[in-house]
């Protein structure tokens, strides 16, 4: 073990950091979760918004 003039412990984040940290961290994962669900759901929303009677048209690129 060694306790050279160099060697010094990194300083603890304090709770204020780390409320910092979940205050910067809570609405990225809720933009996460949020599309993750919305394209999840992206199917169905489509075939429930899509008008009866219209034929589908093909992609343009086939």
């Amino acid at each position: 073990m060694s306790t050279g003039v160099g060697t010094a412990a990194a300083p603890r984040a304090t709770r204020r950091e780390w409320l910092g940290l979940a205050i910067l961290a809570l609405p990225t994962m809720l933009i996460a979760m949020d599309l993750t669900v919305l394209h999840l759901a992206l199917p169905t929303l489509t075939a429930d918004l899509r008008r009866p009677g219209v034929r589908r048209r093909s992609a343009w690129w086939c």
